[in-house]
């Protein structure tokens, strides 16, 4: 073997192990789903479910949803992380159908 198919060879392999993992990846579980009745609407910063305060993360889906929902109203909430985490904000607000 020369060194150009040597090269050639490294490049082909390094290039179907990084294909390998694009759908490891897309399988991953992006966060927590919490579905209930919402309780409160917080301005454009929080969104309370079931007397649970949750924040909403800035530019997000959920930011832009936001405003459109009112109390009353049964949604699926999708986290960043766990629920008891501080840290985790709402990404995506889904309202179910018919209410």
């Amino acid at each position: 073997m020369n060194a150009r198919s040597i090269v050639f060879s490294a490049t082909a392999a390094v290039a179907g192990l990084w294909l390998m993992v694009a759908p490891v990846s897309a399988n991953r579980v992006i966060g927590v789903t919490v579905t209930g009745q919402i309780t409160a609407v917080h301005g454009d910063s929080e969104i309370v479910v079931q007397g649970t305060t949750y924040r909403i993360k800035p530019g997000s889906p959920a930011y832009n949803v936001l405003k459109t929902l009112t109390p009353g109203q049964l949604v699926d909430l999708l986290l960043d992380g766990p629920p008891g985490n501080s840290a985790s904000a709402v990404i995506a607000i889904a309202k179910h159908v018919g209410q």
